[in-house]
């Protein structure tokens, strides 16, 4: 085999093996970063393993497993967004039967309550509704809530402690800028407010509250109007 055949050999080899290469290098990377990816769940599983066993052991009378799970999951969902919250199974029922009106709560107190990293906060508070007339505003720190502390009270215990019978009252005290005071609550109902579309600087400014029955209908109708070029506000229909 002359010098020049020798060479092709050598290329001609080289472009059939450096696929094959590649390819095992492409395999072993992806078969590692499926084992990383185990890894990590199985990382994760070991501490919460670990964390579950250590708190149990570190109570002088040890908890009820059930009740550990619970307080884990409830953790997990409020991490999640202010939004969400983990609801027992034991609690279902009467927080169903109490809600059969989603915005219950809002409609008793004229306020909306989120938790964020533990600490529940006023994210709305209707105009001329009971938390309005008590003297809360929107950002307010909901310390305690009839004696209780915000921190140990699940947004679902929040929110069904706010959607009592009419005229019962409830004692929130609240922080804002460092200041806190107690205020009094007297349930009544309150309506929503409904959907609005106004001109701001020249823009088209559409605002509501929540979404309730009817306001998928109103947003619609709002939209509808800037074709007309004309803002006007729209009433619930709820």
């Amino acid at each position: 085999m002359n010098h020049r055949s020798r060479v092709v050999f050598l290329l001609l080899s080289f472009a059939v093996v450096l696929p094959l290469i590649a390819g095992g290098f492409v395999a072993a990377s992806e078969e590692a970063k499926a084992d990383a990816g185990r890894d990590s769940l199985y990382k994760y599983l070991t501490v919460f393993t670990e964390v579950f066993g250590l708190a149990r052991r570190a109570y002088v009378d040890e908890p009820p497993s059930t009740q550990l799970m619970d307080g884990a999951l409830a953790g997990a969902a409020e991490a999640l967004d202010p939004f969400s919250f983990y609801l027992p199974a034991d609690a279902v029922a009467p927080y169903l039967a109490l809600h059969e009106d989603a915005n219950r709560s809002v409609r008793r107190s004229g306020l909306r309550v989120l938790k964020d990293r533990g600490v529940a906060y006023a994210f709305a508070v209707l105009p001329d509704g009971p938390a309005d007339d008590a003297g809360l505003m929107r950002g307010d720190v909901l310390a305690m809530i009839d004696g209780r502390s915000t921190r140990d009270m699940a947004l679902w215990e929040i929110e069904s402690t706010l959607a009592g019978a009419v005229d019962e009252t409830v004692e929130i005290e609240r922080i804002r800028l460092g200041e806190q005071r107690s205020v009094t609550i007297t349930f009544r109902d309150t309506p929503l407010p409904g959907v609005t579309l106004e001109a701001r600087d020249g823009l088209p400014v559409l605002r509501f509250d929540g979404f309730h029955a009817g306001t998928v209908d109103n947003v619609a109708t709002s939209l509808r109007t800037l074709d007309a070029g004309t803002l006007p506000e729209i009433d619930p229909a709820l």
